[in-house]
């Protein structure tokens, strides 16, 4: 049971890392404007958006059509909490993982209760980008070639990665006397064993040696 419990929580941190990993570095393909032709579409109106929107064109480079876009970023706030959560959660998964494969329950109990809490930021994150989604969504109505799937994925992106960091945390808070009493039986010398044998084993040199000492 320990060690089937130890693996499960080692692979649900592995799944931890590549989610908070991936969430962050996909976060920073969003964090920047991108003009489109010159235009910044972040400008509408001489009113400056503040929601994410992707709008497409069609372009001629070297005698090819090919299709290029303009892009408004997420407002800064909602980026930098997803990248800190993104970057904590893959330091502290790294540590976690170490602290479950040494069994030292007592410090891994911490990290969990970390990682749960970093799990309940993410979902808030997730709720305050789908609010801002909603903008977007409505300026694409009125708006040619307009799209905001890189930004949905950006939220299920951040949900799976606060579901997995929650999730592993409550696994290990659950079964952690299973993870530790499994490297506790490991350590102990089993009875019968080499080990046993090595130690109960009296030393005939010794016992000569003390007969003619006396």
């Amino acid at each position: 049971m320990g060690m089937m419990m130890k693996a499960v929580i080692l692979l649900l941190v592995v799944f931890s890392l590549i989610s908070s990993i991936s969430l962050a570095g996909y976060s920073f393909t969003q964090v920047q404007s991108k003009e489109l032709g010159g235009i910044n579409i972040c400008e509408a109106n001489n009113v400056q958006l503040n929601f994410p929107i992707r709008i497409y064109s069609n372009s001629t480079q070297d005698g090819k059509v090919v299709e290029v876009y303009g892009q408004c970023p997420w407002a800064t706030k909602n980026n930098a909490i997803r990248v800190v959560i993104g970057i904590v959660g893959f330091l502290l998964s790294c540590v976690l993982g170490i602290m479950v494969v040494k069994g030292k329950t007592g410090r891994s109990i911490v990290l969990a209760v970390l990682l749960l809490g970093l799990g309940a930021a993410g979902i808030y994150s997730a709720i305050i980008d789908g609010m801002n989604l909603k903008d977007s969504d409505s300026f694409c109505e009125t708006a040619g070639n307009c799209t905001t799937k890189p930004f949905i994925i950006t939220i299920l992106l951040d949900v799976l990665n606060a579901v997995l960091l929650a999730v592993s945390a409550i696994v290990l808070i659950r079964f952690r006397k299973n993870i530790h009493h499994h490297h506790h039986h490991e350590d102990e010398v089993i009875p019968g064993s080499v080990d046993e044998k090595i130690e109960t084993t009296p030393l005939v040199g010794n016992d000569h040696s003390a007969s003619n000492a006396i």
